[in-house]
């Protein structure tokens, strides 16, 4: 089986990479050169756009919000998760670029390197991250943001567990 398209950009070891949901075209990807690569595969095989500075050191891991597309969670080295609004990427990018961050929260909690970040696929309000150990983020808490967004996604009156 043959490769289609090789992508180049990073300059170290890639960490993770994940498809941006609903589309077959564009993914991010992560790695120990601390950049957050996003690319879609019908430009190319260069990134379309290079997120730097993000993280101190490796970036270990990323996820795409399967609920809303617009977010991207990120964890790395320096103990931090990051949450990123994509749509402010795209908003530095354009001929009038705002002066926003696109990171919408850095959630403090693990003791050492984060391994693995996972948005909830049932309920936007909620992350899991793991290192050492494993964190459960409840998004709502955060920020106005983050919590017009989730509940603008999900009703939590919704909620039907079948483990309980």
């Amino acid at each position: 089986m043959r490769h289609n398209v090789k992508l180049l950009g990073h300059t170290a070891s890639v960490e993770d990479v994940k498809f941006m949901p609903n589309s077959e075209n564009v993914l991010c990807s992560a790695g120990q050169d601390s950049l957050l690569l996003f690319w879609d595969i019908r430009v190319g095989s260069n990134p379309v756009i290079t997120v730097k500075d993000l993280h101190d050191g490796d970036i270990n891991t990323v996820d795409w919000s399967v609920l809303n597309d617009n977010f991207l969670a990120t964890g790395a080295n320096d103990c931090l998760v990051k949450l990123l609004d994509i749509r402010k990427i795209v908003d530095q990018l354009s001929s009038s670029p705002s002066n926003t961050s696109p990171i919408v929260a850095t959630l403090q909690g693990h003791p050492t390197k984060v391994q693995t970040v996972r948005f909830s696929t049932f309920d936007s309000r909620f992350l899991a991250s793991t290192g050492e150990q494993i964190v459960f983020w409840n998004l709502e808490s955060l920020s106005p943001e983050m919590s017009k967004q989730a509940s603008s996604i999900f009703n939590p009156e919704e909620i039907k567990s079948d483990l309980f």
